[in-house]
């Protein structure tokens, strides 16, 4: 997905002050809440001055991320273009950067317990129905 789609970001309900449409990302059986950044503005806030909640949030155009200032762990997948997941980093500490050169794409959330993305999995994002 390219910065300047906006059928995107119109996808994502970002224009305009329109609500956000209900993306799911599903985790071995587990329906997980999905928000897209696709803005520098978004993707630069990520997860900062949040507070724990159940939403993976991705990261698109992203390669190298950061925990500066953040209160809790996170949770980090880098992902290609094609949608495999390369490399997962789960309880990442404040304080830490992380990348992966040949990612396009991250996704990450606050860190917890279970079943979340592993290395090799493949994902795709398309308009939620």
């Amino acid at each position: 997905m390219r910065r300047d789609d906006a059928g995107a970001e119109a996808a994502i309900g970002r224009r305009r002050g329109r609500p956000r449409a209900r993306w799911t990302l599903d985790v071995c059986g587990d329906v997980e809440s999905l928000e897209l950044a696709t803005t520098a503005k978004d993707r630069l806030r990520g997860m900062l001055f949040r507070d724990p909640d159940d939403v993976t949030r991705i990261l698109i155009p992203c390669h190298d991320i950061h925990t500066f200032g953040m209160r809790y762990p996170l949770d980090v997948a880098f992902i290609s273009k094609s949608g495999e997941v390369l490399e997962v980093h789960r309880g990442v500490a404040t304080m830490r950067r992380i990348r992966h050169k040949e990612a396009s794409l991250v996704a990450e959330r606050f860190s917890r317990d279970g079943d979340w993305l592993k290395e090799g999995d493949v994902i795709h994002i398309g308009v939620p129905q």
